[in-house]
């Protein structure tokens, strides 16, 4: 089956280059109009936490990110961008979006050839 919200959230936080992030602070809200989800992503130290519903402290996000989940499914797998996406309505960016192009950029790429398993 598909991954669960939180699951989906806590693979991209272990692709975090933490000392490049280390002194980087975000708060990113993600709001998922088909499942009536609201998470809060948390860039601290060099750690993503994946936050469900609001941040902790009344924190208000820099950015929120409105969009329906199998849009994101889309776009993590490529099968989507998301000028397009914006463009058709898709997704609605509230706020500062240079903050999810900071995120973006802290994100490892994944390694198509790591061995998952080895002899």
């Amino acid at each position: 089956g598909a991954l669960t919200s939180k699951q989906l959230f806590h693979a991209a936080a272990v692709r975090v280059d933490g000392p490049r992030g280390a002194g980087t602070r975000l708060l990113i809200g993600w709001e998922f109009t088909d499942r009536g989800e609201t998470w809060s992503l948390l860039l601290a130290n060099g750690v993503l936490t994946p936050i469900r519903g609001a941040a902790p402290g009344g924190e208000q996000p820099a950015v929120t990110i409105t969009l329906a989940r199998p849009v994101l499914d889309r776009l993590i797998t490529g099968r989507a961008k998301v000028a397009e996406q914006v463009a058709a309505g898709s997704i609605v960016i509230s706020g500062d979006a240079a903050v999810l192009s900071t995120l973006m950029s802290l994100l490892d790429k994944p390694d198509p050839d790591f061995a998952i398993v080895t002899p």
